[in-house]
Formats: structure tokens, C-alpha cells, sequence
């Protein structure tokens, strides 16, 4: 009786112990089934002719790594798929991504334009609208729930923008004009180690647009550096 007295508390403790590692084993097992659902929701708006498997990757990559600095900000929102990239490697970090856009597309979507849509025109607006194709490609990843859209003017926004940035990416209007306001307007918010990244820089004229080329080497000249780059996607940190 004196060692059952004494192997009792003993049985206690175990089996508190055995229970507590149930516990953390469904905790982990939810969370990775969540990754797992999150994993799936993104692989479903991966086919974006204008984001490759690589560059898709990357953003998530870039995302995750940035994000612990701070939120990520994006300009150029359109349907929505580059934020979903950007918000997945954020995820891990419990952090935000923001994503800004007109919705009205850029030059190259206008009506007889190269890159032009019809199921993105609006009848009713007279006008492009990618306000739909956004909800739309958000439906698809309902897991990923760490995007907040932003419907309105980077310019105009940036000028009562307080919150410090982990990562700037810039794929808004290609002009120069455009793609330069981006940069100034944006480029002071981007917290100490945080991360700017642009998508097409293209160096041959013949390959694409110069205009983020462009402001990619004003950057490099002030002071920004490559941290990575795949594709026409490219990372600076300063």
C-alpha cells in the first residue's frame, strides 16, 4: 500500500503530461491544417500569365522574411493575385499586407490597349473596373485572411500615411511619372532593414517597359541594394 501511495501521484503526472502533449499535438495539427488550406487557396490563383511559378515564389519568400520588420505595402493591387503571394508569406508573421489600387487599370488595360480585358470593362462606368475580378480572386482564398484592400490614389493616400513599412513593392502604372511618385512618395516610410521591390525591370528595351527600370537604378543610386532577384522581380533593402 506504502509504494501504491507513492506510484500514484506519480500516474498522475503522467498522464496530465500525456494529456497536455494531446493538446499541443491538435494545436500544431490545426495550424498545420490551416497552412495546409491557406497552401491550397493559393495554388488556386497561381495561373497569372503576368506572375510567373518563380517570381510567385519569391514574393512569397521575400514576404515572409520582411514582414517580421514590419507590415507589407503593395501599389498596383489589380485582381488581387500578387497580394495573395505577398499575404501568404506574411501570415507566418502574423502581419498585414496592404494593397493599393485605382481600379481603374493602368495605361496598357485601357480600351485597345495591349493588355486590354473586355471582361474588366464596366458597361455600366463606361470605363475598366477591376473591382470585381479583386473580389472574385479573394473568394478563391478565403483562408488567407491578412488583406486589406485599399481603393483609392497611392499619391493622394501616401500623403497621410503613417504606418512604418517591413517591405515596399511597386507594380502600379508603368509610366515613369507614375512609377517615380510611387518611389518618392513611398520610399521614406520603409522601416530600417525593411526591404523595396519592384516587378518588370527589364534592362532590354526590347524585352518590356523602361519606366521601373528606371526608377530601380534611382533607388540603386540612392543608396538601396540588391537582396535578391528572380525574374523581372527584383528586391533592394538599405
Amino acid at each position: 500500500k506504502a509504494n501504491q501511495g507513492a506510484v500514484d501521484p506519480l500516474l498522475q503526472q503522467i498522464k496530465k503530461i500525456e494529456e497536455e502533449i494531446i493538446r499541443v499535438t491538435n494545436q500544431l495539427q490545426s495550424t498545420e491544417k490551416a497552412q495546409i488550406r491557406a497552401g491550397q487557396a493559393i495554388i488556386g490563383v497561381s495561373s497569372d500569365g503576368l506572375f510567373g511559378n518563380n517570381t510567385r515564389e519569391a514574393l512569397a519568400k521575400w514576404a515572409e522574411k520582411f514582414s517580421k520588420v514590419g507590415p507589407i505595402l503593395e501599389i498596383g493591387t489589380f485582381g488581387g493575385k500578387s497580394a495573395a503571394f505577398l499575404a501568404y508569406g506574411s501570415r507566418k508573421n502574423n502581419q498585414i499586407v496592404y494593397t493599393i489600387d485605382h481600379h481603374r487599370g493602368s495605361e496598357e488595360h485601357q480600351l485597345g490597349e495591349e493588355y486590354f480585358d473586355e471582361e474588366n470593362f464596366d458597361e455600366t462606368l463606361n470605363r475598366v473596373n477591376t473591382i470585381p475580378l479583386l473580389q472574385k480572386n479573394l473568394e478563391e482564398v478565403k483562408e488567407i485572411t491578412n488583406i486589406i484592400p485599399i481603393i483609392g490614389d497611392a499619391n493622394t493616400i501616401s500623403q497621410s500615411w503613417q504606418t512604418r513599412l517591413g517591405m515596399l513593392f511597386i507594380d502600379g502604372s508603368h509610366s515613369f511619372e507614375s512609377a517615380n511618385n510611387d518611389y518618392e512618395n513611398w520610399k521614406h516610410l520603409i522601416e530600417k532593414h525593411g526591404a523595396l521591390a519592384f516587378h518588370d525591370i527589364y534592362e532590354d528595351p526590347s524585352k518590356g517597359g523602361q519606366a521601373p527600370y528606371k526608377v530601380f537604378q534611382k533607388a540603386i543610386d540612392d543608396g538601396f541594394k540588391i537582396f535578391d532577384r528572380v525574374d523581372t522581380a527584383v528586391c533592394l533593402t538599405y
